[in-house]
């Protein structure tokens, strides 16, 4: 799949998934976050706003959502999303290439992203997630674990920890009885005095 570019059909089978069948996993994945409304958000992976959709509203005392991604299509369709929302911001691009400001968000949120990185790229993407991480803050994220389309809980750790981070839960289970799923929570560790 060419994420930067892709095709049509993609588009059309994700706005129909995301925004009506499987809303329902989007807004449970946004609201589990345990967000107050004042956190300063980074969302990496946006595409179309499946999720972005239900984060945006959920910052409602005036913080920011930052969503990155590599598509231009798929960011348009994901501003188009929220454009009622002025505290939202898309940037365009790779987030381990991007100037984002170090140490800024209180949380970041990655669904269904990085098993679509290919592996050697991947220490380098978490890397900057976590660099953009304010200490004590939060990495959330929800994967695939398939053998053949997804990545196995224990590399979702290994990765995570390279970068620095501490394992706050981690747990495989079943999304719609079907696909296995990793879901979990990783915090950037506080600045010792």
């Amino acid at each position: 799949m060419n994420w930067e570019n892709p095709s049509r059909l993609y588009v059309v089978l994700d706005g129909l998934l995301g925004a009506h069948l499987l809303s329902f996993v989007f807004r449970r994945f946004a609201v589990g976050l345990g967000l107050t409304g004042s956190e300063a958000v980074l969302e990496f992976g946006a595409g179309t706003g499946n999720v972005t959709r239900y984060l945006a509203p959920l910052l409602c005392r005036g913080e920011r959502l930052t969503c990155v991604d590599i598509s231009r299509p798929l960011l348009a369709i994901a501003k188009r999303r929220v454009r009622r929302h002025p505290n939202v911001e898309f940037i365009l691009g790779r987030i381990e290439r991007l100037d984002l400001p170090e140490g800024a968000y209180d949380k970041a949120v990655v669904h269904y992203v990085l098993h679509e990185i290919p592996e050697v790229e991947r220490p380098s993407a978490v890397g900057a997630l976590a660099a953009a991480l304010k200490p004590g803050g939060m990495l959330h994220l929800c994967e695939p674990t398939w053998a053949s389309h997804g990545i196995a809980p224990t590399a979702v750790r290994e990765l995570l920890a390279g970068a620095g981070l501490v394992e706050i839960s981690l747990r495989e289970h079943r999304l719609l009885l079907v696909e296995r799923v990793c879901t979990a929570v990783f915090a950037k560790p506080e600045l010792k005095n």
